[in-house]
Parts: structure tokens; C-alpha cells; sequence
């Protein structure tokens, strides 16, 4: 009988982080402690989730961020990736990680446009270089593999 008092509480936890994708966000955001803000999370059809205004510590900002979900999201697998009007910093972006090798993670497909990476770590005296990144032609990374390595795929 408990199980039934909780079972429409939980139903409606779940329909309100599907229907407003920003709660469980924050939560995952919260919850593996990483240092990243967004400013509105919505959904833009089926399994298509628009994230804008993401950044992510002093490193990098992100006008808007696409991700193409569906069930194989599951086994560490992203169907697609969109990264609009970016802008990192090489030097803030290497700073060494503690958090270890990370889960592994592997994008279909990675899509960038309209970005600027800052060379900003090329020596003394050398002034910071803006590397332009899909100004014309959004750039197309297939199959990239993330994070540690699965024993099968040694």
C-alpha cells in the first residue's frame, strides 16, 4: 500500500522534469559537482534538447548547444551534438582535471559553428590568437569517443 501513495508523487516528479528539462539538468549539474551554469533548457521536438547560455568556469561560453537524445543515450552514446557560438580560452581550458578519467562517452556526430577558440597560451609576448571555427562551414566530427576507454574497445 505504501508503494501506491508514492507512485503518483513520482509520476508527476517524472512529467515535470520531461516537461521542464532544466530541473533535472541542474540536478545532474549539482549532483556530479561540475562547474558549468546554463541560463534556459527547452525541448525542441522529439529527443531534440536546446541548451543556451552554458558556461562552463572562466574556461568557455556557449551561445547555444543541441542534443539529438534517444534510448542509446543509455550506454554512453550521443546521436548528435551542435555547439553554436562558442568562445574558449585554450589556456583556462587545460587546466588539469582531479575528477580522474571521466565516463566514457561517444558522440555520433559533433557540430560546430560560428565559434572562436583564443590561443591565448603561445608563449611570452605572443599576443592571443582568435582561431575561428566554422565561421562558413560548420565543422562535422564523426564518431568521437570521450572520457575512458571500455575493455572491449582496447
Amino acid at each position: 500500500m505504501p508503494r501506491r501513495r508514492l507512485l503518483l508523487p513520482l509520476s508527476l516528479v517524472l512529467i515535470a522534469c520531461a516537461a521542464i528539462p532544466s530541473i533535472p539538468l541542474h540536478l545532474a549539474l549539482f549532483l556530479t559537482r561540475t562547474p558549468a551554469t546554463f541560463s534556459s533548457a527547452h525541448w525542441r521536438g522529439l529527443g531534440l534538447l536546446e541548451i543556451r547560455g552554458i558556461q562552463y568556469r572562466d574556461a568557455i561560453q556557449l551561445e547555444a548547444l543541441t542534443l539529438q537524445l534517444d534510448p542509446r543515450l543509455l550506454l554512453g552514446r550521443i546521436s548528435e551534438i551542435r555547439i553554436y557560438g562558442a568562445e574558449g580560452w585554450l589556456s583556462r581550458l587545460s587546466v588539469p582535471s582531479s575528477s580522474g578519467p571521466g565516463l566514457p562517452l561517444r558522440i555520433s556526430r559533433l557540430l560546430i559553428a560560428n565559434s572562436v577558440l583564443q590561443l591565448d597560451n603561445l608563449g611570452p609576448g605572443i599576443p592571443p590568437t582568435p582561431l575561428r571555427l566554422g565561421d562558413t562551414t560548420p565543422l562535422l566530427f564523426t564518431d568521437l569517443r570521450l572520457g575512458s576507454r571500455q575493455p572491449s574497445e582496447a
